[in-house]
């Protein structure tokens, strides 16, 4: 899908003086340039004219976290780990940039047992705990800041996760819905099945929308070998969630993560790729930004090497692995520590628009159900947001009908078959057609059901008119703008 300055500074971490980190200079100049080039494989993460990442310490046997504040780099006084942190930055409560990570157990080349979140206040130099999100034998990860409040998530990746949001002292923790409760994009037929496993990958908050990446499975007969990634934005206050980009995980076990938020409010994210690097290869790594004009690349050279994008202000900070002919980058115990990856400051970027993805299948809430002991049909979500559109959102509401006809297991070509949406004396018809020979498995329409004032705040059904069958009736209700 979607997109240097001349100055650069080679540096040598070791022989820096260990001094802890503190406020920025004052009028300290934006990051520009390389900014290191011993920086492990992991997340980095950026606000305002600070950058971070993690670097691997002999003498220590773990990962250390480095900042660069408007060029000065340091080490943080922070316990090392024996994974590379899972980063995220943003503005805290005291309106100083505030740096959240997940710190998980278990030995760093397995699933981690636990995770609790912790961070750090570059504005006072001091750690922060969040015992809220640091319960026991929970995994709570992929943790975001902005403000007074922050989003995490709960939950491992053989069950569905549940994104938090929660002030930074734990009082008003809810669970909110930006994770895909089903999706029709992993089945042979097209056919929508409800998620059963869940797993946040990175998350991004700023005012009032959230942003989750995540991989998620069904029990439909997956052809997707590791699930479906998926981008997701979440607006708080009107309850709609779009899709912004979406990744079947085949051979190359693409995922999408990194997502952040630039200075303009502007969603970022990256692709990533297992051992096969294939899907990542030439543009389709990203980094990718969304704009309202749809999405757009980042031109870069690195493809596959890309291993980490974050965003200070308007300045993107990309992380890049070194050739794989680049000798010495393994280290550390069975030689399983990296440390030469490439952080870089692109002072003035460019970019590619990207063709948005045609959105041709119901969107995450609907679910293929039965009708009758020969026809399917999909049954909308209990709520529908006042909302429509992914790449260029308007207000209004528009609902999907499906059908798939079936002679037992076997999918069957079917008659068109009616359907209507109503709410009070408002009634608005429509067709789901005719099956072709040969492309059998659910058929779908859209129903427009108008803009605001005319869709939305109501309670709609949704009625199947089958051929010699009983009409099959759903609810839903749209809600306020």
């Amino acid at each position: 899908m979607m997109r240097r300055s001349r100055r650069v500074l080679v540096l040598s971490l070791l022989a820096l003086p260990a001094l802890a980190a503190g406020a920025a200079p004052s009028g300290a100049a934006p990051l520009s340039g390389v900014l290191a080039t011993d920086a492990a494989d992991g997340p980095i993460a950026a606000y305002s004219n600070t950058a971070a990442w993690s670097r691997w310490d002999d003498a220590a046997a773990a990962y250390r976290l480095v900042v660069d504040r408007g060029g000065t780099i340091r080490t943080l006084d922070v316990a090392p780990s024996l994974r590379p942190f899972a980063l995220s930055a943003g503005r805290g409560p005291d309106g100083q940039t505030w740096l959240v990570w997940a710190r998980c157990g278990g030995a760093p080349d397995t699933a981690a047992t636990a995770c609790d979140v912790e961070g750090y206040d570059l504005g006072t130099r001091a750690p922060k705990s969040f015992p809220f999100a640091a319960r026991p034998g929970a995994l709570e990860y992929a943790p975001a800041i902005h403000g007074d409040r922050l989003v995490y998530v709960v939950g491992g990746a053989g069950d569905v996760g549940r994104v938090h949001l929660s002030k930074v002292d734990g009082t008003g923790d809810r669970v909110i819905g930006v994770l895909p409760p089903s999706t029709c994009a992993l089945s042979e037929f097209a056919e929508c099945f409800t998620v059963t496993r869940a797993s946040a990958l990175s998350s991004a908050l700023r005012g009032d929308r959230v942003a989750v990446t995540s991989r998620v499975s069904t029990s439909g007969g997956d052809f997707g070998i590791c699930g479906l990634a998926t981008v997701r934005l979440l607006d708080l206050r009107t309850s709609a969630v779009r899709t912004l980009d979406s990744a079947v995980c085949g051979l190359s076990g693409q995922g999408l993560t990194g997502v952040s938020f630039d200075a303009d409010g502007r969603l970022w994210w990256r692709q990533s790729c297992g051992t096969d690097t294939s899907a990542c290869e030439g543009t389709r790594g990203g980094p990718f930004r969304q704009t309202d004009a749809g999405p757009q690349r980042l031109v870069n050279d690195v493809a596959s090497r890309l291993a980490g994008v974050a965003v200070a202000e308007r300045t993107p900070i990309i992380l890049a692995r070194a050739p794989r002919t680049t000798a010495g980058c393994s280290t550390g115990p069975s030689d399983t520590a990296y440390r030469c990856g490439t952080v870089t400051a692109i002072a003035k970027p460019s970019y590619q628009d990207v063709k948005p993805a045609r959105e041709y299948l119901p969107p995450p809430g609907y679910v293929t159900v039965k009708g009758t002991s020969h026809l399917l049909v999909l049954r909308p979500p209990a709520k529908l947001a006042c909302s429509r559109g992914d790449t260029h959102p308007k207000a209004g509401a528009t609902l999907w009908a499906g059908v798939s006809w079936i002679n037992g297991q076997r999918r069957t070509s079917g008659p068109a078959v009616p359907v209507t949406a109503t709410s009070g004396g408002r009634t608005i018809k429509g067709t789901v057609p005719k099956g072709a020979a040969n492309r059998e498995g659910q058929i779908t329409t859209t129903v427009d059901l108008g803009g605001t004032s005319k869709a939305c705040d109501r309670t709609w059904t949704l009625t199947y008119r089958p051929s010699g069958s009983r009409p099959i009736r759903f609810t839903t209700r749209v809600l306020p703008r």
